[in-house]
């Protein structure tokens, strides 16, 4: 009965989120049918996001603020492959991001795992969910799996950069079927531009209520694609 329970509120979670999704673009305009070849980051030496950072408490008040900027910067071969270099932005040390497009999704290396992981699936199907890295929880010596998952392709969502037509990811944490609602990200792609906005969400101490603890805008960005 306790795992049922589990279960019920685990779906009520992601309908929640779903809700989120669907209120960021309320009331705009008609959304773009996605290109059949669009890719969800486009690489090419020279491509750059910048992105406005806001974090937040509890009670809503603003905590930190500060800009970032992701920059593709080279092309190397690794094992026969060519991945493009991200650098973050972030002072030394920091983690070294290679990046590539293939027909099956968008993939990821770096220096933290070496392993290849598939961070968005080609063909962008709606409510697909599949697993994007693993997190070790220290205080319980164990490690939960984070699952994306695409919860709407059909989102116009507003930045200082601009208006763009996104898909709407859901990043949450999980073990087995059963979700671990302490974070999550809600993560708006838009195809052939990339990352526009993306949002933490953590739950109030002793308290099933979440709220924003960080907001990632897009507010300015240059891409090619080739």
């Amino acid at each position: 009965m306790k795992n049922k329970i589990i279960y019920i509120a685990s779906i009520l979670f992601i309908l929640l989120i779903k809700l989120s999704c669907i209120e960021d673009s309320l009331g705009l305009d008609t959304f773009e049918k996605i290109p059949h070849d669009a890719v969800i980051l486009p690489l090419e030496i020279g491509n750059y996001w910048k992105y406005s950072i806001i974090s937040y408490d509890e009670g809503n008040n603003k905590i930190d603020n500060f800009d970032l900027t992701f920059t593709i910067i080279d092309k190397i071969e690794i094992d026969g492959e060519f991945w493009y270099l991200q650098d973050q932005g972030l002072p030394p040390p920091m983690v070294t991001t290679y990046l590539r497009n293939k027909q099956d999704g968008l993939w990821q290396k770096s220096s933290f795992n070496a392993e290849a992981i598939r961070i968005t699936k080609y063909p962008i199907i709606l409510n697909e969910a599949f697993k994007v890295g693993s997190i070790y929880k220290p205080n319980e010596n164990k490690y939960y799996d984070i699952i994306r998952k695409s919860v709407s392709t059909n989102n116009i969502i507003f930045t200082k950069a601009g208006k763009f037509n996104t898909i709407c990811y859901l990043d949450y944490i999980s073990e087995g079927e059963r979700i671990i609602q302490d974070t999550l990200n809600i993560i708006y792609y838009a195809p052939n531009k990339g990352m526009v906005m993306r949002k933490r969400y953590r739950v109030i101490k002793n308290s099933d209520k979440l709220f924003l603890a960080e907001k990632w805008e897009l507010t300015d960005y240059k891409v090619q694609i080739n």
